[in-house]
């Protein structure tokens, strides 16, 4: 039987391997790290990263106003979410990232089958 601490400890690692999917996409991919939370904090990464890369080459096409008016609103907008999502993830939570975090790209397979 696992004392509280080990599961505790188990919880901890999992919500540090999820915070790390924002930085590094992927991580909550692999085998050994693979939850359903781990798993869905690398499906929120993944609609981060897909809106992220759209925000600035938008921002880079347009001239003027792209440049010196979006570009920083966009990378605002993106070190928010990419906040949000650390925090979500550290805490243990399953809250989708505003806006961007409704859309599932990667699906957790039920554990029933």
């Amino acid at each position: 039987m696992k004392s509280s601490n080990q599961l505790k400890d188990k919880a901890g690692s999992r919500n540090k391997v999820a915070a790390l999917s924002y930085l590094f996409f992927g991580t909550g991919l692999i085998k050994k790290y693979k939850t359903e939370f781990t798993v869905y904090h690398a499906g929120q990464s993944l609609n981060l990263l897909i809106v992220s890369l759209i925000l600035i080459v938008l921002s880079l096409k347009i001239q003027f106003i792209g440049l010196y008016f979006l570009l920083p609103v966009s990378l605002f907008v993106i070190v928010m979410w990419l906040i949000i999502g650390i925090r979500n993830a550290l805490l243990g939570r399953y809250e989708p990232l505003p806006y961007i975090g409704k859309y599932v790209l990667i699906k957790v397979k039920d554990k029933t089958n």
